[in-house]
């Protein structure tokens, strides 16, 4: 009875009642069409892919890889650069990658 309430962003939405329902509603009806593996299934590919060219290595969930960690810079300067939820230290997100594959293949990053 002693333990303090979580404080995250989810929490504050659910406490003061304003989630958006209306997307709660879209995400269900999409994962009622989608089978439950199908984000693997599109970009486990473009995931070895891109730890192969970046030299970074995959981890379970396909749109993020680990590498060295780049916000040591931002520590040492007593500096936050993204929210003390978004501490993310080595791991990269490749979602930016899919999603600009064509613009991507033009500038010869595919073969």
């Amino acid at each position: 009875m002693t333990r303090e309430k979580v404080f995250d962003p989810m929490q504050i939405s659910n406490d003061e009642n304003v989630s958006n329902r209306l997307a709660t509603g879209l995400g269900f009806e999409c994962m009622k069409k989608f089978p439950v593996d199908y984000m693997v299934q599109k970009y486990h590919t473009e995931q070895t892919h891109w730890c192969k060219v970046l030299g970074l290595k995959p981890t379970k969930v396909v749109h993020f890889a680990e590498g060295k960690p780049y916000m040591d810079i931002g520590r040492m300067n007593q500096k936050r650069f993204f929210s003390e939820f978004n501490d993310q230290q080595n791991r990269y997100n490749l979602g930016p990658l899919f999603c600009n594959k064509n613009l991507l293949q033009k500038l010869g990053y595919y073969k």
